[in-house]
């Protein structure tokens, strides 16, 4: 197997930025991986129920694998609120820094598919 890591680290990525977040689109990245290899796959992992979380009293998390030159990465992450707090299914409160509280709606479909996308990014850069 040659070695796609080198490859794919010669890769100069759009970097973006947004607030204080600096990073680099799931789609620019996968477009990238895709030239070089074209048979290159991902999995959006489901649970039992076949929903694309899970859910436990920690909080909801994502599971996604990316599959380059037959070699899986799969990366697993918690869909978290403005904080980078794992959010839950139901709405909740928490102090921040500053001692003061705020409330966080429940995770909701956009949520999860944020942390879905992130995690796919991730994913690719295991490789």
């Amino acid at each position: 197997m040659e070695n796609y890591f080198l490859q794919l680290n010669k890769i100069e990525c759009k970097i973006e930025k947004k607030k204080d977040l600096t990073y680099i689109s799931w789609s620019d990245a996968w477009t990238e991986v895709k030239k070089l290899y074209p048979e290159s796959t991902y999995t959006i992992y489901e649970n039992h129920d076949g929903f694309p979380f899970w859910d436990s009293i920690y909080g909801i998390d994502v599971k996604v694998g990316v599959t380059i030159n037959g070699l899986e990465h799969i990366v697993r992450l918690p869909v978290m609120d403005g904080n980078n707090n794992a959010m839950l299914k139901e709405s909740y409160t928490y102090q921040n820094k500053y001692g003061e509280e705020k409330k966080v709606e429940a995770a909701d479909a956009f949520d999860i598919n944020k942390s879905i996308q992130r995690a796919f990014t991730k994913a690719i850069a295991m490789h």
